[in-house]
């Protein structure tokens, strides 16, 4: 049996809305509790909370404030060379000049909404034109004359309750592995800056190191060795990771060095440890 929806243009249902940025110099702007959302943090499906917000008052000067479930998307920004972010907001939030939000009409839910544009994220990508500096811009007219499927609201809501399903699922890993990260962080700072190892909280800290360490230089504890070159012509598929400064970039037949041991890189992406 085949599925026959009525497609309409996506503006004949949904009102697109603006975002901006307030002044970053009025102090009475910034530092509240309301998120908002630059083309960065939409990396992520579901927006919970953004690294800035914004006051009642910030978010009447210069911005706009959406609520719970609007669909935002990337329109600007070097981003859409490579990917069209969209995301769905989880509480009320504001957002910047780079994103459009969507505004649904009664005929149409956002989670459908948010799914749908989802499945078109690459041609919606490919439509995007040259900006200025070398950046990427969807026009508006992009968006409004898209064709829009519209399937009745139970329709919608079916479709996407069984999709969220697994994104919820996801999220919610996502944000467990984030607390993980935290406190791994919080037990490193104590242990390695506070120096307070269990069962040794109170020991004296004699010249920077707990009473009875030694200070001995690193290259008496370990060995230092530069990677090889292994250039892609000479590498043979097999089950030795290759590791570069950003992580495994590919895998080879011979193993090159003995583990266990420490990687880290000594040029380009610094500070990764594997």
């Amino acid at each position: 049996m085949s599925i026959s929806w009525p497609t309409v243009a996506l503006g004949s249902e949904v009102d697109l809305l603006s975002g901006g940025t307030p002044k970053k110099g009025e102090a009475r702007y910034w530092g509240g509790d309301i998120p908002w959302v630059s083309s960065g943090e939409m990396k992520q499906r579901q927006i919970w909370d953004t690294s800035l917000h914004v006051t009642d008052e910030g978010a009447d000067n210069g911005t706009k404030r959406v609520p719970e479930n609007t669909v935002l998307a990337v329109v600007r920004g070097m981003s859409l060379a490579k990917e069209f972010r969209v995301a769905i907001s989880k509480r009320s939030l504001t957002f910047n000049q780079d994103l459009k939000a969507f505004k649904p009409s009664e005929k149409l839910t956002s989670e459908f909404l948010f799914y749908y544009l989802l499945s078109q994220r690459h041609a919606i990508r490919d439509s995007a034109t040259e900006a200025s500096h070398g950046t990427k811009k969807l026009e508006t007219r992009v968006l409004e004359d898209w064709p829009l499927p519209l399937p009745s609201l139970p329709e919608q809501r079916g479709i996407a309750d069984v999709l969220s399903t697994y994104d919820n699922l996801i999220e919610n890993n996502r944000r467990r592995i984030q607390l993980l990260e935290q406190a791994a962080r919080l037990l490193y700072k104590e242990w390695f800056v506070h120096l307070r190892f269990p069962g040794h909280e109170h020991v004296k800290i004699k010249d920077g190191v707990p009473e009875g360490w030694a200070k001995i230089p690193l290259g008496e504890m370990l060995t230092l060795q530069r990677g090889f070159d292994l250039p892609t012509g000479k590498r043979k598929d097999g089950v030795f990771p290759i590791y570069a400064s950003t992580g495994i970039n590919g895998y080879h037949v011979e193993a090159k060095v003995k583990g266990p041991g420490v990687v880290t890189g000594r040029s380009g992406s610094l500070g990764t440890v594997m």
